[in-house]
């Protein structure tokens, strides 16, 4: 509909009515500019609670996973890795109860084998060589100012697998090394030798399994051995309590807050 023409006598009150009229159009722009910012921050900030929910979340089962694999390691009890000692080669393999002296025993809870911070799907499995394992403790060397303890450093040899049509012919020689690896139903064992990332990818599946991590990039909120890290940087791998515990630090230096 066309505006009606104004009346030559009118033409100064059509020029206030029209100066009103952008007025209020402009407190209208900025009334739905400062909603909408509102309405941003109100969404980030709940998406940053939920986040900070799952993370708890995350750190308890990550934790409880890497435990789960020192007690397997260790035939139920909690204790630093051993090398000689049974792995899992499988993650599933921790929920499966254990007879153990007569009593059924769960190494975790199953619940626990899921990544809350990316899709509930299963963890990454982090095996013996995997450099991500270097990289970790010395970081906790250097964040708790202690040596590597001597029994994880077998943990970040590599191995060159042989050839499979050189098995049968070295079989005579595997019965007289002492140390091979030992396989079995239950789990496989480093002992001394090395291992590592050559192999292909179904010689890789039969590597122990000694730690977990994430596949989400998104950055944590918690810091890992006092480091800014994102979820698939952190490695949830057993390590005895630290004789000298920083201030804000929890087990295994996995999860302390940002200042």
């Amino acid at each position: 509909m066309k505006q009606p023409v104004p009346h030559r006598t009118s033409k100064k009150r059509w020029r206030e009515y029209l100066s009103q009229k952008g007025y209020a159009l402009l407190g209208l722009i900025i009334s739905l500019a400062i909603f909408a910012i509102f309405v941003t921050m109100t969404a980030q900030d709940q998406q940053a609670r939920v986040q900070r929910a799952l993370e708890a979340e995350f750190l308890h089962r990550g934790n409880a996973v890497a435990e789960g694999i020192a007690r397997y390691n260790n035939g139920g009890r909690l204790g630093p890795l051993n090398p000689g000692g049974l792995f899992v080669t499988k993650l599933e393999d921790l929920k499966k109860g254990v007879d153990i002296n007569g009593k059924l025993f769960h190494f975790i809870r199953p619940s626990a084998l899921q990544d809350p911070m990316f899709h509930s799907e299963e963890w990454e499995p982090v095996r013996v060589g995997d450099p991500r394992i270097r990289q970790y403790l010395q970081e906790y060397a250097a964040y708790y100012r202690q040596p590597i303890p001597v029994s994880y450093q077998a943990l970040t040899n590599s191995v060159d697998f042989e050839d499979e049509d050189d098995d049968d012919d070295d079989d005579d020689d595997d019965d007289d090394d002492g140390g091979t690896n030992q396989t079995g139903s239950q789990g496989a064992g480093v002992g001394t030798s090395t291992f590592g990332g050559t192999g292909t990818g179904s010689q890789q599946q039969l590597l122990p399994i000694v730690g977990v991590i994430s596949k989400s990039k998104k950055l944590a909120f918690a810091q890992q051995l006092g480091r800014d890290k994102k979820y698939n940087e952190m490695l949830f791998l057993y390590l005895p309590p630290p004789m000298i515990v920083p201030e804000a630090t929890l087990p295994n230096g996995n999860g302390e807050q940002k200042n």
